[in-house]
């Protein structure tokens, strides 16, 4: 297996698993960040008050799981899942709050029903849909598949400001 073995000995321990991906600084030297910094690049952007509690809730666990990924590497991967089913579940909750039809009931159809009632670019709306994808290929996989601390970090921020963007925020800053 490409990460740790968990004991009742090892549970609480860093997985060094991920101690193989570094970050580049602004002055160009890459390092490995330590914990607390990973938690800090997790959990530091924030949803817009505008998004229904709801999707904090299940957005919050997400990244509840991904800042544990530190102990035990594959964690990465299920928040990283859990994040394509807060877009889920948000493209619902705004298709609900602009009341969309009934028969609009499949994430794709929500995603071509929200393009066309705003100003989606199409940059945007391909976003949606490879959330949709990614969220498609994770409920029928046929093996594990392995994310990496980078992707969950990625992850994180463009789920941000995808979903803050869709409830009403466009004063999104990212870091």
């Amino acid at each position: 297996m490409a990460f740790k073995q968990l004991t009742p000995e090892n549970w609480d321990e860093h997985d060094s698993t991920g101690s193989v991906f570094v970050l580049i600084d602004k002055n160009g030297v890459d390092r490995t960040p330590m914990g607390s910094e990973w938690a800090r690049m997790i959990l530091e952007p924030k949803l817009s008050q505008t998004v229904p509690s709801d999707v904090v809730e299940m957005f919050e666990v997400a990244r509840g799981i991904l800042v544990y990924g530190w102990f035990f590497y594959p964690l990465f991967t299920a928040g990283i899942e859990q994040l394509f089913l807060v877009h889920d579940s948000a493209i619902a909750h705004r298709c609900d709050e602009l009341s969309a039809p009934k028969k609009i009931r499949s994430f794709a159809k929500r995603i071509e029903w929200l393009s066309d009632q705003g100003d989606w670019t199409v940059q945007r709306k391909t976003q949606w849909t490879a959330a949709r994808s990614l969220r498609n290929d994770i409920a029928h996989k046929k093996q594990q598949s392995i994310f990496d601390p980078t992707m969950a970090v990625r992850n994180v921020n463009t789920t941000i400001e995808l979903i803050n963007e869709l409830f009403g925020d466009t004063n999104i800053t990212m870091r």
